[in-house]
């Protein structure tokens, strides 16, 4: 399974036989290409038969880590390995290696941006690094890297929609208020390097425009859209058309096409969003594993996306901030070592929180509070000292066993009888954790069991 990706950075001298990162600047860059080329369709090709090995593995208080709103890196996924046994990640170097699409080319050209086909090989190194900190835990079976940015790639060529209701309807009902309130529209600017983003509202009501989600700071990408009027020159056999268009023009809409502009593209937005999120949620599905969110934005979305039980108004998530001492640990050597020197005390640590979240259901308001600072104290903070006894026993000097004050630790409340426990060490000054109960469209729905976890980590 994933052990399977450390072999083939190996066998494309991306990685040397201890794991550690290869001198990639002695690599002339067509190789380079090649190289990448090929990692990317052994990914592809492996993808299907990948994903059938790890579900029949049957992972355990595992978790899927969303490529689309967590961050997927180093010191963020350190203390997660405190409280999964395993976790399921997006592979970070196959958005590097897949090959560049040709509409992005076309539109480039357009736009009069000059192309770069160089590779960037201080973003190649960094993310071939992270295979290499993270190896241990791929060859422990710690950590599972799928390549699930192909489920979001862009399609070769780009369809024609008229869309009735401004896509209204992809919207889910219980939400409408709460995106309206939460999108934030800003205008771009070209600029002789490429397309920006400017830090101010569109108060111009220029064409192009950026548009994000307040409490979303944690997503992975952004939508952007361009305003433009398109003249058909052809209609050709099997539906295909040629048109023309002007690529940028800095003349302002009139207010009413802008107002349904925006619109529809904050509901087309919203509605890829929901797309994407569904189809990793499959695959947490399929695992048995709740899908992790670091976006509050998100959070919230799925509270209100369709769940007919939930009291109008209701974003459906308990949660427990608790600030407390607790563990520092950003390095990778040292919580591996932990692990597997000190398994007995981990596994024990990861059964109290199950215990803990199972005493916790069915509290509400304070007294959940009040319940669960007292179990907070009696059966988990015990073993946080504990484990920092375990560090201070630790030789490696990698190690940190140092006592954080004003650190947080989340307890959050699952619904449903049998589920995975959410517990999160989170490692900043303040900390939210919780669960909700998503529905995106019908499959959700239909699930007997939808889970979600999400937390929030400040780096």
């Amino acid at each position: 399974m994933s052990k399977q990706v450390l072999e083939l950075l190996r066998a494309i001298s991306f990685l040397e036989k201890d794991n550690s990162v290869a001198d990639l600047a002695r690599i002339p860059e067509p190789q380079i290409k090649q190289r990448l080329a090929y990692y990317y369709d052994s990914r592809r090709k492996a993808a299907n038969r990948e994903m059938t090995a790890l579900i029949n593995s049957k992972p355990q208080n595992s978790a899927l880590l969303s490529s689309v709103s967590a961050a997927n890196a180093v010191i963020p996924l350190c203390p997660k390995f405190l409280v999964r046994e395993s976790l399921i990640v997006a592979d970070p170097l196959l958005p590097i290696a897949k090959p560049t699409n040709e509409m992005t080319k076309v539109e480039q050209q357009g736009l009069g941006i000059p192309t770069d086909d160089s590779v960037d090989l201080v973003r190649l190194a960094n993310e071939v690094q992270y295979f290499s900190a993270l190896a241990p835990y791929i060859e422990a079976g710690f950590l599972h890297t799928l390549p699930l940015s192909l489920l979001h790639e862009a399609p070769d060529e780009i369809p024609l929609n008229w869309p009735k209701n401004l896509y209204r309807e992809l919207v889910p009902s219980d939400a409408v208020d709460f995106v309206r309130q939460s999108a934030i529209v800003r205008p771009m600017a070209k600029t002789p390097d490429g397309l920006i983003v400017l830090e101010e509202p569109n108060t111009q009501m220029k064409r192009q425009v950026s548009i994000t989600f307040k409490g979303d700071e944690n997503s992975n990408g952004a939508m952007f859209y361009s305003f433009r009027e398109f003249h058909v020159e052809k209609v050709k056999p099997g539906g295909i058309i040629e048109f023309s268009y002007k690529p940028w023009s800095d003349e302002p809409l009139d207010k009413a096409q802008y107002d349904i502009w925006i619109e529809q593209s904050i509901n087309k937005t919203l509605g890829t969003r929901l797309e994407s999120i569904s189809k990793e949620m499959h695959i947490a599905d399929a695992l048995g594993a709740p899908y992790l969110t670091e976006s509050t934005f998100e959070a919230h979305l799925l509270a209100r996306s369709g769940q007919p039980t939930s009291t109008p108004g209701s974003n459906a998530i308990n949660f427990l901030q608790a600030n407390n001492h607790l563990l520092n640990l950003e390095e990778p050597k040292a919580i591996f070592q932990l692990r597997t020197d000190n398994a007995a005390l981990f596994n024990r640590f990861r059964l109290s929180l199950a215990a803990v979240s199972q005493e916790l259901e069915g509290l509400d308001g304070q007294d959940f509070e009040q319940r669960a600072k007292q179990l907070f104290e009696k059966e988990i903070q015990p073993q946080i000292a504990e484990m920092n006894a375990a560090i201070g026993r630790l030789e490696s000097a990698a190690a940190k066993g140092l006592i954080q004050t004003g650190a947080a630790l989340v307890l959050g409340l699952l619904t449903g009888s049998v589920l995975p426990v959410a517990a999160m060490l989170i490692f900043a000054s303040a900390g939210v954790a919780g669960e909700a109960l998503p529905a995106v469209g019908d499959y959700l729905r239909a699930r007997k069991q939808p889970q979600f976890i999400w937390h929030k980590l400040t780096k």
